[in-house]
């Protein structure tokens, strides 16, 4: 009996399995006394459960003669937590009363304070939740639970497994799992499993292995050169192509045929490129004793990558700029209208890697203010931490154009490379209407001179839904009542090594300026003398 997703014409089957099975449950019983009124709640928000978590790749079970006999109902909690707040009061929270209201976790009333501490302690960005978890009678003691947790384990293997259980008798599936358990009041636990596989950087290693769809990607990304590699079978992808490029898409049950392959850390930063890791999320996970990345695609995006006629025309005289796979984050003040807006626009927005960004801008935010996080008191709501709000507005199509001439100014210059996404991020202070917008763009899919220069000429392109351009400030001001006040500043990560960029590629870089091949002096010592002389060692020795 194999596991399987549980599709949307079933998931009215798998909300009555979930009723048989809890319908006598101490937990529901105590909630809601009468039988037939117990029923019609448990129907209810099971099915609204089914339906979140089915939409959301989290509804999987065990099936016998096409009956299911077994279900499991799962979700990334930060991702609930951050993009979908209605639908997290829905399985945690209070009736807009404030009273609590029927729910499929634990009650989170003021006697269960040490659930909600846990909880809150527990649940990092890297985590999976386990919602519900049910067999049919006939079916159980049979393995069957067990089959289904170690497969949501397995599922996203660098994320803790975290649950709520209100059944003792089921603690023996988690104490054999290796679960930590910790009892929170009467017969209701917090189970947490540890990742099966810690996440890791690229770091200083000499070997580094990736996961590729196939070998034609391989020669697609680094051409003639001979990348040692063989074939393998991944659990829970499946490989789809669409008009330019092959990618992995999460689909725990199914497996794949793919290729791991040996590189360096420059050709991981150039496959990153070529994918845009804006369209993607990074995981890591181990098969045998090799720990490899694989990056599967979370954004839809159907055009071609990376390359035009333009940009070809242009690269064998910037080989040096291209190798440079950079992080970029520009950010400019800003003022806004209404934060309403801004509030509304964050909803249902979600990234897992600008979702770790974001984390680590509020935990710099709350300790930089001088009282650390776990100490802090919501009595001072004027202190500068209660005054910051931060939304992930999502993600937006630029590109990156020549720059304007007087002979090109009313038709604009040409596009350089193909259209790519990039991140968005508002930060605010609620008591001012200013704020920061930051872009950013993750192992930047663009010439990186040009793409800086675009910034601070102000010709900075966004391409709209209809193929149209619109230029970014605008678009801003237009989508979200937020006015540019103030010059762009850019933060540029290279993992080049400095004696790999020229002095006069530094120089333009630094001044956000495009790098010329021809007769381009900046960086350099002309005349000789004292000023000359200087000038040239600053930049001989910049980083």
């Amino acid at each position: 009996m194999e596991i399987a997703e549980i599709s949307e014409f079933d998931w009215e089957q798998a909300a009555d399995l979930a009723v048989s099975c809890f319908i006598n449950d101490l937990y529901f019983q105590k909630m809601i006394p009468e039988e037939q009124e117990r029923k019609s709640e448990l129907k209810k928000n099971f099915l609204d459960a089914v339906s979140y978590c089915g939409a959301e790749d989290g509804a999987y079970g065990i099936r016998e003669n096409g009956c299911l006999i077994a279900f499991v109902l799962f979700f990334d909690y930060d991702r609930l937590n951050k993009s979908n707040p209605r639908q997290m009061s829905r399985f945690f929270g209070y009736e807009a009363s404030g009273r609590s209201r029927f729910q499929l976790t634990h009650p989170s009333t003021m006697s269960d304070r040490k659930f909600i501490q846990l909880k809150a302690e527990e649940c990092g960005v890297r985590t999976t939740y386990l919602l519900s978890l049910g067999v049919d009678e006939a079916h159980r003691r049979a393995g069957l639970a067990t089959r289904l947790v170690q497969f949501v384990r397995e599922s996203s293997p660098n994320h803790s497994l975290l649950s709520d259980i209100s059944n003792p008798e089921s603690l023996g599936i988690y104490k054999k799992l290796g679960f930590r358990i910790d009892r929170i009041s009467g017969d209701y636990y917090l189970v947490k499993g540890s990742p099966l596989t810690e996440s890791f950087g690229s770091g200083n290693a000499e070997k580094l292995y990736l996961a590729v769809p196939n070998e034609e990607t391989l020669s697609t990304v680094f051409g003639e050169k001979q990348i040692p590699h063989r074939a393998a079978e991944i659990q829970g992808f499946r490989i789809e192509k669409n008009s330019a490029v092959y990618s992995f898409i999460k689909k725990p049950s199914e497996r794949c045929r793919a290729v791991i392959a040996q590189v360096t850390r420059e050709q991981l930063f150039s496959y990153q490129k070529y994918i845009c890791l804006a369209n993607n999320t990074e995981e890591s996970r181990t098969e045998g004793d090799t720990d490899y990345f694989i990056y599967y695609r979370t954004h839809p995006y159907d055009g071609p990558v990376l390359y035009n006629g333009l940009l070809k025309e242009m690269l064998p005289a910037r080989q040096s700029e291209w190798s440079i796979v950079p992080d970029v984050y520009v950010s400019f003040p800003i003022e806004y209208r209404d934060l309403s807006v801004l509030e509304n626009a964050g909803q249902g927005k979600y990234d897992k890697t600008m979702a770790q960004l974001l984390d680590l801008l509020d935990f710099r935010t709350h300790f930089e203010s001088g009282v650390p996080k776990q100490n802090d008191s919501p009595k001072n709501s004027g202190s500068f931490k209660e005054r910051i709000r931060r939304y992930y507005l999502g993600k937006i199509k630029i590109v990156v154009t020549c720059e304007t001439t007087p002979d090109t100014y009313l038709t604009g210059g040409g596009e350089i490379g193909c259209p790519a996404y990039v991140d968005l991020i508002l930060s605010v202070d609620r008591q001012s209407s200013c704020g920061v917008v930051s872009v950013v763009s993750l192992s930047c899919p663009f010439l990186l001179s040009h793409f800086l220069d675009s910034v601070v000429r102000n010709q900075f392109t966004v391409k709209t839904d209809n193929e149209n351009t619109e230029n970014f400030y605008a678009y801003l001001e237009r989508g979200y009542q937020v006015l540019k006040r103030g010059t762009p500043k850019a933060f540029v990560t290279i993992p080049n090594r400095r004696g790999q960029i020229k002095n006069n590629e530094l120089a333009s870089l630094l001044f956000m300026e495009t790098i010329y091949q021809q007769g381009e002096n900046m960086g350099r010592g002309h005349r000789p003398g004292r000023c000359g002389n200087r000038r040239e060692r600053a930049w001989n020795g910049a980083v």
